[in-house]
């Protein structure tokens, strides 16, 4: 029998006397539709008359696709809804869980505080000793230069520990104002400073054999050598914030000066260490082919190397920063694994001076001035972006705990002034803002969401819960992210380069966090949102291409057209073969792609390399559609294995995902 009493019923004045057809349910009960007969009952309201007069079970399917009809676009929508709503309850019971670990402790510190006087007394030292040890982590060395060791570690007697005198003995809660140079710079007058105190010392710790001149021109010119830095902090250190023009222009004018401090020869933003490094990739700028020439800058990587062992001994954020440039030549030139050593050894370096850790107390007993911080502040948050987009460009962990990050995000009153403006010669021929702070501490922020989608990807076998809760989280958090951009940041065909590039690695984290779930979204959610990334990053890439020519890119530029490409092979590899005109259009953004790497290439060899991986994955794409079968468009090409070997090797199964 029904699990619902039958109801009696009595037609209503007219029904059925009028001969005309009698009305039948819109959905019918299981026992009518396996019969294929005609039902009159209403679930959970009438027992249908077969069901009632043969005595059967009038229950009824609640996925019965029949009732209301929503479109795709609703059932999108609601899907957003339902991904926001859990993404918020994650939320919210990570939220209760902290408080309740809050609760916990202050509970156990009340019941601390009713014992006995001499047992608080006794805490009351356990906790000084212990803050003492935290404080110990970071030393002063003899060259002023903060280095970072456990609290028991024999090291710590290396130098003083500690600041030198409590701020009650300073009589003073901030340190004096950083001292300002004898010459106020203008950044317009950095260079034309330096070069007229002496005409020759820009050269003094650079390679006697190497080019850095135009045929004709004076061995200690400087034109080639300034406009070759001024593209490289344009286009290749401008996004992350790599180096700050302006203190770089300060630090090597205070250093090379006539009768200059030998102290002054290693800060935070100038060495002969960092300058060659630099050199090694901003030669790769040049018209010139003597330059440009890889034995050329082959000569300052060398100069900068054979000063290794001196940086690793007494770092500087320099030091940091010089390795996190020699990554970058080895990798432009294919030498990926040599490129992994040393951005290896600009984290051990960043970690060995402990810029991850809080120095404002050593900032407020005068020990450091306020400038000191914000470069620590500063060389960390560039280390650990190179960190991230490095680990992203070469499918491989990250080196850098999060966890153990004990600083501030990057902000406008933590991080060094930099008022370098902007211009090209032909482009912008007026000065005009940078924004290299801005479009850093962006970054920044959505290097941190970087971390989170690779932490999903990486762990989606081991992760407990469901994968689609957290990535319904992370597409929350890319969303708001990208909301509170300012306006100024936009992408626009006048943006400025870090602008441009910002978007693009915005658009390939998408990518990259959607992919994984390309196959088993039924809704399609996540091929939608790669197909739009796809579209944005061929869009910013025009515009860099028609306003300053793909000659000038930084390198992870490269990965993310590789994501591009194999994102639109993916979607070939998925499409039926008779979608002739999808096809071709997916076709000819892979082609748009391999165009614009072998543009980079002409300066970055990884750029040739990777069009020609794309060439040959295109080729295999292209015979497996020749041999494969047309008759049945649920078929996939026989590339398709080869596409998702490079597209994601991670791609997961539903039965994960849930």
């Amino acid at each position: 029998m029904s699990e619902f009493q039958p109801i009696s019923y009595t037609p209503r004045t007219g029904d059925n006397t009028s001969g005309r057809r009698e009305k039948h349910a819109t959905k019918a009960c299981n026992v009518c539709r396996k019969r294929k007969g005609k039902c009159d009952g209403e679930n959970g309201l009438r027992t249908c008359s077969y069901c009632r007069k043969h005595r059967h079970d009038c229950s009824f399917d609640p996925n019965d696709g029949r009732g209301p009809v929503w479109n795709k676009q609703t059932m999108e929508a609601y899907k957003v809804a339902v991904d926001s709503l859990t993404a918020q309850n994650i939320a919210l019971q990570e939220e209760v869980a902290r408080l309740k670990e809050w609760k916990d402790a202050m509970t156990l510190e009340s019941s601390n505080t009713h014992s006995s006087t001499s047992e608080t007394s006794s805490v009351d030292i356990d906790i000084t000793e212990l803050c003492d040890m935290v404080d110990r982590r970071l030393v002063m060395q003899d060259n002023n230069q903060l280095m970072v060791y456990g609290g028991w570690s024999p090291f710590v007697s290396l130098g003083h520990s500690s600041p030198s005198a409590p701020l009650s003995e300073k009589g003073q809660d901030h340190p004096a104002p950083l001292a300002t140079p004898s010459v106020q710079l203008v950044p317009t007058n950095h260079c034309s400073m330096l070069h007229s105190a002496d005409g020759s010392a820009w050269r003094r710790f650079l390679p006697a054999d190497a080019v850095l001149t135009l045929p004709g021109q004076d061995p200690y010119d400087p034109s080639e050598h300034d406009g070759l830095l001024h593209l490289f902090f344009q286009f290749f250190a401008s996004w992350n914030f790599r180096v700050s023009p302006t203190l770089f222009w300060r630090d090597m004018y205070e250093a090379l000066k006539p009768n200059a401090s030998p102290s002054s020869l290693r800060t935070a933003h100038y060495s002969p260490f960092l300058h060659n490094a630099m050199l090694s990739i901003a030669a790769a700028y040049s018209d010139s082919l003597a330059i440009k020439a890889h034995p050329n800058r082959i000569l300052f990587a060398n100069a900068a190397k054979a000063m290794f062992e001196d940086e690793c001994q007494s770092p500087t954020i320099s030091t940091v920063s010089g390795f996190s440039f020699l990554a970058s030549f080895h990798s432009g030139r294919n030498e990926h694994a040599l490129g992994f050593v040393y951005i290896g050894l600009s984290v051990r370096m960043a970690r060995a001076l402990g810029l991850n850790i809080n120095c404002s107390h050593w900032v407020k007993s005068g020990d450091i001035h306020d400038s000191d911080m914000r470069d620590r502040y500063w060389g960390f948050w560039t280390t650990y972006s190179q960190d991230v987009w490095w680990s992203l460009y070469v499918g491989r962990e990250f080196s850098i705990n999060f966890s153990h990050v004990v600083i501030p995000l990057p902000s406008d009153d933590n991080l060094p002034e930099d008022d370098h403006p902007w211009y090209l010669p032909g482009v912008d021929d007026s000065d005009i803002p940078s924004m290299r702070r801005d479009v850093f501490i962006q970054t920044c922020r959505l290097t941190v969401i970087a971390t989170k989608i690779m932490d999903l990807i990486y762990g989606l076998n081991q992760r407990t819960g469901s994968a689609h809760q957290f990535l319904a989280t992370l597409r929350i958090e890319i969303q708001q992210w990208a909301i509170n951009v300012p306006k100024e940041l936009a992408a626009t065909d006048t943006a400025l380069p870090n602008v441009l590039m910002m978007h693009i690695a915005a658009s390939w984290l998408i990518i990259l966090m959607e992919r994984p779930f390309y196959s088993i979204d039924l809704e399609s959610i996540s091929r939608k949102r790669c197909q739009s990334a796809v579209h944005d990053i061929l869009e910013n890439v025009r515009r860099w291409k028609e306003r300053y020519t793909l000659r000038f890119t930084p390198i992870t530029l490269t990965c993310a057209l590789f994501g591009a490409a194999t994102t639109n092979l993916l979607s070939i590899s998925r499409a039926p073969q008779r979608a002739h005109v999808l096809r071709a259009k997916l076709h000819g953004g892979i082609k748009e792609c391999i165009g614009y790497l072998n543009d980079i290439g002409e300066t970055w060899a990884c750029g040739a390399q990777i069009a020609q991986i794309l060439v040959g994955l295109l080729q295999a794409g292209e015979k497996g559609k020749e041999v494969g079968p047309e008759e049945d468009d649920s078929l996939e090409t026989p590339a398709s294995e080869l596409v998702d070997m490079y597209v994601y090797q991670s791609q997961i199964s539903p039965a994960e995902a849930e």
